[in-house]
């Protein structure tokens, strides 16, 4: 079974949407989980794009950016 101590770090999540609002709410619920993600948020591709060439990510959620 899976338990949160087992994980090395905490996990670094990354939001890309154009909706910062949404980015802001998920963030939110986000860091409330029991792991205590880091959460990134991209209202652009651009900016996730730098962001990613930055810093590495466990997981990259992309909704409806132009």
């Amino acid at each position: 079974m899976f338990n949160v101590e087992d994980m090395p770090e905490r996990p670094k999540i990354l939001l890309l949407d154009d909706d910062q609002e949404l980015l802001e709410l998920y963030r939110e619920m986000l860091q409330r989980l029991p792991s205590g993600p880091e959460v990134r948020i991209a209202a652009s591709g651009a900016r996730a794009i730098a962001l990613l060439e930055s810093e590495p990510f466990n997981l990259l959620d992309r909704k409806s950016v132009v």
